[in-house]
């Protein structure tokens, strides 16, 4: 039931092309692996958990990540974002688990991966409103650190978030607390449905 939180900071990097049809990618954060793109109409199955779990204390675990790529081209932001999962870093173990418990479980993990969603929705609707709110174009040093300390800002919140999730449901086991966490985490995943589309 822990969650291996990996909002994978690769690198912020500047590309410039010649070609015009390549775009300048100011932050661009692509995980790398045999990933899984997410949607909310997911749903996970055992059959997801590739990997073997290291530890015994818990009976599953989940990695994920965001992936983003985002330019400034004409003094606009234009980026596309995603969530991911990692089936080969993620592990669930069914032994001695029924099939009620086994769904439980699994829909623990679920949110795990819709708390990291909540965090790219948050990212497009921080980004959409300085796109909304420029009254002039930025230098591109200053929309790449723009753009850098929203993700930064974002990746901390995840991961203090993740761990708030499985310290107060104590992975999962205390039912009415997963359901409050549940709750809440679908509430917050519907008020940022307006920026759930993945290019921008």
């Amino acid at each position: 039931m822990r969650s291996t939180l990996s909002i994978i900071k690769y690198i912020i990097i500047m590309l410039f092309y010649n070609s015009c049809n390549m775009p300048n990618y100011i932050l661009k954060n692509s995980p790398k692996g045999k990933e899984k793109r997410y949607s909310v109409e997911c749903k996970l199955n055992i059959s997801d958990f590739k990997g073997k779990c290291k530890s015994k204390k818990y009976a599953a675990a989940i990695t994920t990540a965001i992936g983003l790529k985002v330019s400034y081209i004409d003094g606009k932001f234009n980026w596309s974002s995603y969530t991911y999962f990692f089936p080969n870093k993620s592990c669930f173990n069914s032994r001695g688990l029924d099939s009620n418990q086994i769904k439980y479980l699994l829909s623990h993990e679920e949110f795990h991966v819709k708390i990291a969603e909540i965090q790219r929705r948050k990212f497009n609707y921080m980004l959409d409103s300085v796109n909304k709110n420029l009254i002039q174009p930025l230098k591109t040093n200053v929309a790449k650190s723009i753009c850098s300390k929203i993700y930064s800002t974002l990746a901390v919140e995840c991961s203090r978030t993740q761990k708030r999730y499985d310290l107060e449901t104590n992975h999962g086991s205390i039912e009415h607390s997963q359901t409050r966490w549940a709750d809440s985490i679908t509430n917050i995943l519907f008020y940022y449905k307006d920026w759930d589309a993945l290019k921008w």
